[in-house]
């Protein structure tokens, strides 16, 4: 009892205490986001008196990285120490959606009670009617009329009692099933609303009455975004359309209202130590030594592309849900090692596209604990998060002897016009370098941002990437993602068609651009369109970006390609001890397109794997480029609008009569 009393003082010795303090309401001017974070900045002026006070800056995001904290102060004053603490007291008012979904509970939680009484009150009518069926007069014998009456009167009752039970089960059924959407939606709200909020109390002394300019920075979590692409391509006469889009999502407890936003691949994290080279031993390997273990088979294909964007991009799919099954709304999902992510839909759902090598997740929510899970290129990929207990009812359960504050003061002593305050040594906290785009003001009857030409500012020593709006911009605190088109750009590429007839008899379009690293591009989805028409999602892989990037726009049925065999040419000849087989192939393109187009095929004929044996001679190639260590035939064409083309190559194999080879 005596440490109740204790601690109901103590609370209310803080109440007043932080109360009594000049509080200060402050605005946020600018915010960086970042791939896992985002830098918050604020501004506010106060009026100071003499001597020593301190300023409680409020309604501040309980996600704030309290190591992260920078004051910068302008004016006569020193500031003492900057502390941290949470606040408890005042709670959030149910607003917006929250509001309407409560209500909405609500009011279906009085209509379920009330088909609870009607389904009662016809349980006891029936009751009371099988009690009372038994039909007693003076007589014991009933004539007909009334015996046939009475069974009427109970049977309309009865059914009457049923009606009205089926009706209101149905009733009862669509009831419960709009209660349980409803709650689903409170929890996941509620999961992410947030009580309680964060405070900084900034000790500040003055020797005279004076005014304070102050700006505030710190680290929050529970914010992120990530780049995704569209690339069109109208016709194979035009540039290739970049838009560049910003995907971006918060639920840091505090909205960012008109702010100046910029987006950064920098990690404000990462660690600014020089690193340390240990020294690196050489041995033997017991399965030998690979002078160049990286490259390329001797019979790989020239066409495989070494940078190439492909339409059929690993795909993966799943959704997100609590212990009990429940979805989890606006979770947050990052492929782990790139700036590849998405976020849930309202149902839990998720979809993703995974690069080359990677398949690890890392998801995370508000109220649940975070998960690494590695998931298959497919659909059903089930993710489940744990619940976790609310920060604040962890903080309120603790000793009550424990302070609220913290972390101990940090003391300073400054006084010169100009100050800049850091709660602790953050190096590497703000990058340096970047590269910076300029955005236009879009037109009103649009929710677009309309760029100009990407403008880059290439600045020596690059560490990070910046994209910055040049209009103010309102971020909502709800884990909504909201999708912004930052850019777009006209990029200059070159269109060539590429078929392999032998495997598959059709064209397939790669537009090829050069020079792709100037654009400063980071990982991310892709989506593809060609002539109006979405043929596919692709990853924008930076990692293996080469000096030109290849971009596969898929299959082309205005280009007609046939391959057969020339029959005629066929044959099979026994000269001595020798057979001799001979083949001809014919390849035939037609462009049923409005504009001429470049086109590479490819075939081949078969390589010897015993050259003293089985001998493969190129009778005729027709002009192509022969590659004799892999047997490949390459042409290279330009065919013009509504012409055919024909090509032909004849080869033959000789070897040892007897044997038997299979050639097709």
């Amino acid at each position: 009892m005596l440490k109740k009393i204790i601690f109901i003082a103590f609370t209310i010795f803080l109440s007043v205490s932080s109360f009594a303090l000049d509080e200060i309401k402050s605005d946020i001017k600018k915010v960086t986001v970042f791939l896992n974070g985002a830098q918050v900045t604020r501004s506010f002026t106060s009026k100071l008196s003499g001597g020593t006070q301190t300023l409680r800056i409020t309604e501040l995001s309980p996600y704030l990285d309290a190591k992260t904290i920078q004051v910068k102060g302008n004016g006569e004053f020193t500031i003492l120490s900057i502390r941290h603490q949470m606040n408890y007291m005042d709670e959030k008012e149910l607003s917006g959606d929250l509001k309407k979904i409560s209500d909405s509970l609500n009011y279906y939680q009085e209509q379920s009670k009330l088909v609870d009484i009607e389904l009662n009150t016809l349980s006891q009518s029936e009751q009371f009617l099988q009690i009372n069926r038994s039909i007693k007069g003076q007589n014991d014998n009933l004539d007909a009329a009334t015996f046939r009456a009475v069974h009427q009167f109970y049977y309309d009752e009865l059914l009457l009692i049923a009606k009205k039970r089926n009706k209101h089960s149905y009733q009862k059924a669509d009831i419960s099933s709009a209660m349980s959407k409803f709650r689903n939606q409170l929890d996941a709200i509620n999961s992410k609303l947030t009580q309680n909020t964060s405070e900084i109390l900034l000790e500040l002394q003055a020797n005279k009455s004076t005014s304070g300019q102050f700006e505030l920075s710190y680290l929050v979590n529970h914010a992120s975004w990530y780049p995704s692409y569209d690339i069109r391509v109208q016709t194979i006469n035009d540039p290739l359309t970049l838009i560049y889009k910003a995907n971006v999502q918060q639920n840091t407890g505090e909205d960012w209202d008109g702010v100046s936003l910029t987006f950064s691949n920098a990690n404000p994290y990462q660690s600014g130590d020089l690193p340390v080279l240990t020294p690196y031993y050489l041995n033997y390997v017991a399965a030998g030594y690979n002078p160049n273990p990286y490259k390329a088979n001797a019979t790989q294909n020239s066409y495989n592309l070494s940078n190439y964007i492909s339409s059929n991009a690993s795909q993966s799919s799943g959704r997100v849900t609590d212990a009990n099954g429940a979805a989890i709304a606006y979770a947050t999902i990052k492929v782990q090692g790139t700036s590849i992510g998405t976020i849930t839909d309202e149902n839990g759902n998720w979809a993703i596209t995974l690069p080359q090598g990677k398949n690890q997740l890392f998801v995370s929510s508000i109220g649940f604990g975070d998960k690494y899970q590695a998931v298959s290129a497919s659909a059903g990929n089930n993710i489940v998060l744990t619940n976790t207990q609310n920060i604040a009812q962890i903080q309120i359960n603790m000793d009550a002897n424990r302070s609220l504050l913290e972390s101990d003061d940090i003391q300073y002593s400054a006084s010169a016009p100009s100050q800049s305050y850091t709660w602790a040594q953050t190096e590497g906290l703000v990058n340096t370098g970047y590269n910076r785009f300029s955005l236009t003001a879009p037109r009103k009857d649009k929710q677009v941002y309309v760029s100009k030409p990407i403008a880059v500012m290439p600045l020596e020593n690059q560490t990070s990437l910046e994209i910055t709006l040049d209009i103010p911009f309102t971020i909502k605190s709800d884990g909504k993602q909201k999708v912004v088109s930052i850019n777009e750009a006209k990029v200059p590429a070159y269109y060539e068609y590429r078929s392999v007839p032998k495997l598959e008899k059709a064209a397939f379009l790669i537009a090829r651009v050069a020079d792709w690293s100037e654009y400063n591009l980071l990982e991310g989805e892709a989506n593809l369109y060609f002539e109006s028409t979405y043929i596919g999602k692709s990853i924008l892989d930076v990692r293996f970006l080469s000096d030109t990037l290849n971009i596969s726009l898929g299959r082309d049925k205005n280009v007609l390609i046939s391959r057969q065999k020339v029959k005629s040419q066929t044959s099979r000849e026994f000269i001595g001890k020798e057979t001799i087989e001979k083949r001809q192939f014919e390849i035939k393109v037609r462009n049923n397109k409005q504009q001429p187009i470049n086109l590479i095929v490819y075939d081949q004929v078969p390589v010897s794997s015993m050259p003293k044996d089985i001998e493969v001679l190129l009778k005729d190639k027709n002009g192509a480029i022969h590659a004799e260590q892999t047997g490949e035939l390459k042409w290279e064409l330009t065919i013009d609008s509504q012409k055919t083309t024909e090509l032909n190559f004849k080869y033959q194999v000789k070897f040892p009569k007897g044997q038997t080879i299979n050639l097709e």
